[in-house]
């Protein structure tokens, strides 16, 4: 890789952290406004696809792809639940609390990633980044579908009905092969670790 490369990457990663940081204490002190830094955030993120499509980063292409596509979805998801729920009288019990968990999931996930990809990571970043996907990934899956689940559950159109259940099939197929991915990596890396 070059050094130009290098040190976008690296700008890219801090820009990722501090975004993900600020996002995490916005969920904390400000949860109802921190959806649109949420959006920013991720959206940034999709640049990930690039990366790896372009392999200036070692993510598979379509993992990255698939993880970084599926959090853009549920922002839309997201966005026609709340769009749904300020125009009628159904309420879902605690959607924002679904909310609040799936996105301290992806940032606790993403810190601890944009951390260990500066390249000046401790063997705590480093056993953190191999052991914390094994909460952070099933948490927020389940919070992603549970959303989902709840967008299928208010919408009636036989088109959206469709879509979102493909989504729900999607996840249960990506889910388990993406958590195995992650797996065998983190056996791999620690395995190294260990004199």
């Amino acid at each position: 890789m070059n050094a130009r490369i290098g040190k976008y990457l690296t700008a890219y990663n801090c820009i990722q952290l501090t975004g993900w940081f600020l996002t995490f204490l916005a969920l904390i002190l400000f949860p109802a406004k921190s959806f649109k830094l949420l959006c920013f955030v991720q959206l940034f993120a999709a640049l990930e696809i690039l990366h790896a499509y372009l392999k200036w980063i070692k993510s598979n292409f379509i993992f990255t792809f698939l993880q970084t596509g599926a959090r853009i979805i549920m922002l839309v998801v997201i966005i026609q639940l709340n769009i749904g729920l300020q125009h009628s009288n159904q309420t879902f019990i605690n959607l924002f609390t679904v909310y609040q968990l799936m996105a301290l999931a992806w940032c606790v996930a993403e810190i601890i990633r944009s951390s260990y990809y500066l390249k000046k990571s401790s063997p705590l970043i480093t056993w953190l980044r191999y052991n914390a996907f094994i909460i952070c990934y099933p948490v927020g899956v389940t919070t992603e579908l549970y959303l989902i689940y709840s967008l299928l559950i208010y919408k009636s159109k036989l088109s959206v009905t469709i879509a979102l259940i493909l989504l729900i099939l999607t996840y249960f197929i990506g889910f388990p092969s993406l958590y195995l991915h992650l797996l065998k990596q983190r056996k791999r890396i620690l395995n190294k670790q260990i004199p």
